[in-house]
């Protein structure tokens, strides 16, 4: 279904940029005299926090590349991940406002159009669901009768 794919492609792209860009961050402010490991500007519990940061990216990842082979794990990830993301989107909106300038007021509103349409999605269209059956026509034509394959056919008889 082309709205899974449209979304794990969004969140794929999200997730893999932060997820390669964040660890580069943190290795340049661990490696700063004053902001390093060694010092006690930031504590275990700073480190211990991005560190599951970045697991969340990666988990965003996951449920990204799900979300495009239409796996049920993955919608109930998105489900997860939709709500998580617009209550994070809307405490920012509501608490910071425009305080840090409009780029990530911008942002943030593009944050709230995906996550209410990874929403809308993975509760509106549930491909995941519709089990075929075996012996359905893929047009959704007239089915064709199952056969036993211990049954040979035998001509019919002449009287």
């Amino acid at each position: 279904m082309i709205h899974f794919r449209i979304i794990g492609s969004v969140w794929l792209v999200s997730g893999l940029v932060s997820a390669v860009k964040f660890p580069m961050d943190q290795w340049s402010l661990a490696m700063q005299r004053s902001n390093g490991l060694s010092t006690d500007v930031h504590g275990l519990l700073f480190w211990l926090s991005q560190f599951l940061v970045e697991a969340s990216f990666l988990l965003v990842l996951i449920i990204g590349w799900g979300l495009i082979r239409l796996r049920r794990w993955a919608a109930v990830g998105g489900k997860f991940l939709g709500v998580i993301s617009l209550l994070v989107c809307l405490w920012f909106i509501l608490t910071q406002g425009m305080e840090h300038g409009p780029e990530p007021y911008v942002g943030i509103w593009c944050g709230v159009a995906l996550s209410a349409y990874t929403l809308f999605a993975v509760w509106r269209f549930r491909p995941y669901d519709q089990i075929a059956e075996p012996s359905a026509a893929p047009n959704g034509g007239p089915a064709t009768p199952l056969r036993n394959p211990g049954v040979t056919e035998r001509p019919p008889s002449v009287s």
